[in-house]
């Protein structure tokens, strides 16, 4: 059997719930306008509390959680708060977002 996991390790993070539209979106502060994540969906046993209690480190956050999916987007900005669009299939799913690492100097 195949088992993925992935570690992420984050300073600040937006946490959010799927809302229905014609696809998925999730919503961020203003402050991310503009920004590029990476956003992955969480499992039902993490919330932005046990997230809080559990894996903060000394500069951040280490988070491991099992994973298949993990996408990069841009937040645009809305009327008076951030968003993106997310497969509908993740309505209702708790996503993570976190600002994209610049790693254009590695490739």
């Amino acid at each position: 059997m195949n088992d993925i996991t992935t570690t992420l390790k984050f300073k600040d993070y937006c946490f959010s719930r799927v809302k229905p539209t014609n696809q998925g979106v999730a919503y961020a502060p203003t402050e991310w306008c503009g920004k590029k994540v990476t956003v992955t969906p969480l499992p039902y046993t993490i919330s932005e509390k046990v997230i809080e209690k559990q894996y903060k480190v000394d500069d951040g956050y280490e988070l491991t959680i099992p994973t298949t999916t993990i996408l990069t987007k841009t937040i645009k900005k809305g009327a008076n708060i951030g968003y993106i669009y997310l497969p509908k299939e993740w309505i209702g799913l708790d996503v993570l977002m976190i600002e994209t690492p610049n790693y254009k100097d590695l490739y």
